[in-house]
């Protein structure tokens, strides 16, 4: 998961330390995680497959590509950023997609009046 803070540019990578949610039939009671966002802030959650697709030469997309894709594109919203990021995989890979590409992209608007952010469930 990638969280920029449009007021500094910096671009966190929040790592997963536990299951999936929906691998396992019941996993209980998951303990929210708050992420207070702030107006432009964009969170990103995407699939291996963005990351992993690689060239005929084995070098992956990677992180850091997708890091950079979102800082160019934060001015844009969460539809643009989601297809430039798509866009700059395809560009890159001179493969067939191998792996799926899921991915949401949520960027806060000055528009929404939720003075605390998004607040996600991520494992704690």
């Amino acid at each position: 998961m990638l969280w920029l803070h449009a007021d500094s540019c910096n671009v966190d990578i929040l790592a997963a330390n536990a299951f999936p949610m929906g691998i396992l039939p019941d996993m209980g009671n998951i303990a929210p995680q708050k992420v207070p966002m702030q107006t432009g802030d964009v969170f990103a959650l995407l699939t291996d497959g963005f990351y992993e697709w690689a060239r005929a030469d084995k070098e992956q997309f990677g992180v850091e590509r997708v890091v950079e894709v979102i800082i160019t594109n934060q001015q844009k919203n969460a539809t643009a950023i989601l297809k430039a990021i798509r866009t700059a995989v395809e560009e890159f890979a001179d493969t067939k997609q191998s792996d799926d590409l899921t991915a949401i992209i949520i960027k806060k608007s000055s528009g929404l009046a939720s003075p605390t952010g998004f607040e996600p469930v991520l494992p704690a």
